[in-house]
């Protein structure tokens, strides 16, 4: 990556060549763009460009947000305008190049994520968080937009007073769209941010919604309310169904852990199989409670049916050997059944202090390779080095995760 600063957010394999993007910054100021590459499968870069607003603005990208091959060969990427928080769909042609990018000023006084992106009979439908005009609780939104980059119409689902997000959606049968994800209590969104929370109020509910290619309505399904405290629930981030049905989906699950007389809310990574509806087959926890940030991001199914996840982990310091604190970039498999076949974690840099924000390293997009070989893809910050800096990092691993 040319540049003085950036983050790797999503991968795909077309043919032979890897195709990535993620964001970087300006040779000459700070200003932060949408990196687009490509790369043989010996980690070679073939071409690389940066696409940067003319107007001065930020283009942000966390982990999870996607990149996909469209229709006419080319790619569309999806991401916020930093300061004008708004949502934004880049298109690039065949070779990485910008044919537009469309950004949309009305969906919602601030979005906070913009993640989600599928292309549908030449109709490009994006997903995303916004939140309410009270500027503290979230709303979940849907956009359909054409080859030109107009929108043709949004979509908005939300309670007042509660937090709904759609982790991700997909195209049906019967040509309805079906949006996963989940709502909770303010209480249980205060989680995502180490807060100490009253156990009785955090709660949250798996969340299934079908609207219609026109934005409308057709029906919603919520699940079971959990108590966060039970730690039965998970946050789904990426979601795969198969060809019965199932659905296969990654994320988090929280156990409530009493540190000194006060509440703290930890989660495991996991990986998750359902039926039809959504309801869990099995759930498998990878790792230990060990951050109330760790997660899994992407998920992709290997060559023998087992499925492959990524994400991050936090790596407990410990005085007495001079470890330091840090996430380390994290992947694991399950076999077809759900049983933890093998994991591992990967660092690029050990923290000089035992603050666990210092250094943090994801892998938040894994695919695999015909061979069965496994790439990863992802990010590191480092806030130890002045001023700080990010780095996207990739993996390749065979397919016993060596």
């Amino acid at each position: 990556m040319n540049a003085p600063g950036g983050s790797l957010y999503n991968s795909l394999l077309v043919e032979d060549t890897i195709i990535i993007s993620g964001t970087a910054v300006n040779q000459t100021s700070t200003q932060r763009g949408i990196y687009f590459a490509k790369i043989d499968t010996l980690g070679n870069v073939l071409t690389e460009t940066v696409y940067f607003d003319e107007n001065g603005d930020n283009l942000a990208q966390e982990d999870g947000y996607e990149m996909i091959k469209t229709e006419d060969g080319g790619y569309a990427i999806v991401g916020v305008a930093f300061l004008r928080t708004n949502p934004f769909l880049l298109k690039l042609d065949v070779n990485g190049n910008a044919e537009w990018y469309a950004e949309f000023d009305d969906i919602g006084p601030s979005t906070i994520r913009h993640r989600k992106v599928f292309e549908h009979n030449s109709v490009f439908y994006t997903s995303g968080v916004e939140q309410e005009p009270t500027g503290v609780w979230n709303n979940a939104f849907i956009l359909a937009i054409d080859q030109d980059g107009n929108l043709l119409w949004d979509f908005e689902y939300g309670e007042t007073d509660l937090f709904e997000s759609f982790a991700d959606f997909e195209i049906t049968e019967t040509g309805n769209i079906i949006c996963y994800g989940g709502r909770s209590s303010g209480a249980y969104q205060g989680i995502s941010f180490g807060g100490l929370l009253h156990p009785a109020d955090a709660w949250r509910q798996d969340l299934t919604v079908e609207i219609n290619t026109s934005g409308e309505l057709i029906n919603s399904f919520t699940g079971t309310s959990y108590l966060v405290a039970d730690s039965i629930s998970g946050i789904g981030s990426s979601i795969q169904t198969d060809d019965f049905g199932n659905g296969h989906y990654v994320g988090v699950a929280f156990k409530l852990i009493d540190i000194d007389g006060d509440p703290y809310f930890f989660n495991t990574s996991t990986i998750t199989k359902t039926d039809a509806e959504f309801n869990p087959i099995w759930r498998t926890r990878i790792g230990e409670q060990a951050g109330y940030r760790n997660i899994m991001y992407d998920l992709t199914e290997a060559q023998d049916g087992g499925w492959i996840s990524a994400g991050k982990y936090f790596i407990h310091p410990d005085e007495q050997s001079n470890m330091k604190g840090h996430y380390t970039g994290h992947l694991a498999k399950v076999t077809v059944n759900g049983e933890l076949q093998w994991e591992r974690t990967d660092t690029l840099f050990y923290g000089a202090s035992y603050e666990e924000d210092e250094i943090t390293q994801h892998f938040n997009s894994v695919f695999t390779l015909p061979s069965g070989s496994i790439i990863a893809t992802g990010r590191i910050d480092n806030y130890e080095v002045s001023p700080p800096r990010s780095y996207g990092w990739m993996i390749k691993l065979d397919p016993d995760g060596c």
